[in-house]
Formats: C-alpha cells, sequence, structure tokens
C-alpha cells in the first residue's frame, strides 16, 4: 500500500500500477511531490511545494499589470494589397534564390503556367507570381467563406 511521506522511486511506482489491487486506488486531497534526488512521494496539498508557491511566492512580485510590464504593440491589419504585395515579394525572393517556384510541385507549376510555357517562355516573372498570388489569396478567401 501506498503510504503519505514515503519516497518511491519511478521503478515501486510502475510496480504498483501493475498490481491488480491497486486499480481503483484513489488519494483525495494528496498530490505527488518530485525530490530533487528523482523520488517521489504522497503529500497533502496543503503541504505541498505548489500550494506553499501560491501561498508565500518567493521572489519578486510585480502588481502592474502584465500588459504595463510588458508593452506590446497592437497588431496592424494588412489590407489585401499588401498581403497580396508581402506574398509575392516573398515568393520572388524564393525563386531567385532556388531558380524555381519551391513548394510547388510539378503538377502545380503546369497547372498555373502552362499558358506562358506553351507560349515558349521558359522564365516566371514577377507579374507571373503577381498573378499567381492573386489566384491563391483568392482561393483562400473563398474556401474561408
Amino acid at each position: 500500500m501506498i503510504r503519505p511521506g514515503r519516497k518511491y522511486t519511478f521503478k515501486e511506482l510502475e510496480g504498483f500500477r501493475e498490481d491488480p489491487s491497486m486499480r481503483g486506488w484513489a488519494a483525495k486531497g494528496y498530490v505527488w511531490e518530485q525530490d530533487l534526488d528523482g523520488t517521489l512521494q504522497l503529500v497533502h496539498w496543503s503541504k505541498s511545494i505548489l500550494d506553499n508557491e501560491a501561498k508565500h511566492p518567493r521572489g519578486y512580485v510585480d502588481k502592474r499589470p502584465i500588459e504595463e510590464i510588458f508593452p506590446t504593440e497592437p497588431i496592424a491589419k494588412r489590407t489585401p494589397q499588401q498581403r497580396k504585395d508581402s506574398l509575392i515579394q516573398r515568393w520572388w525572393d524564393a525563386c531567385r534564390k532556388a531558380g524555381t517556384v519551391p513548394g510547388l510541385t510539378d503538377e502545380q507549376l503546369t497547372e498555373l503556367f502552362g499558358r506562358e510555357w506553351k507560349a515558349g517562355v521558359s522564365e516566371i516573372t514577377y507579374e507571373d507570381l503577381s498573378r499567381m498570388a492573386a489566384t491563391m489569396l483568392g482561393d483562400a478567401e473563398n474556401k474561408a467563406k
């Protein structure tokens, strides 16, 4: 039987977990507390470290609201055009670095740029990315509705 205040190793507790006589065992009002040596002991909640920390906090306690201690800037909402321009610029930089459109399969590229390739255009331009971004953002908005 488990006794409050006695230190147990993880191995001992595993044995209790597999013991059929321990099924349904509960210690109401008690919590497991781990010591620095790695052992665990059952202690009454009023004597636990967590409860004592709540009653008598250690260290510096600031009475100011968290927003006053750590001020943050309000989140600025971007217009659809700003979102599109940002997306295009990130894609443009990634495309120039990779030499292709990263993250898209050949099938997706063919679907997006098939007309241009059939017309003999072999490079993706900034305007192509702009058109692709508009299409994808429109699809995302329609999907969200």
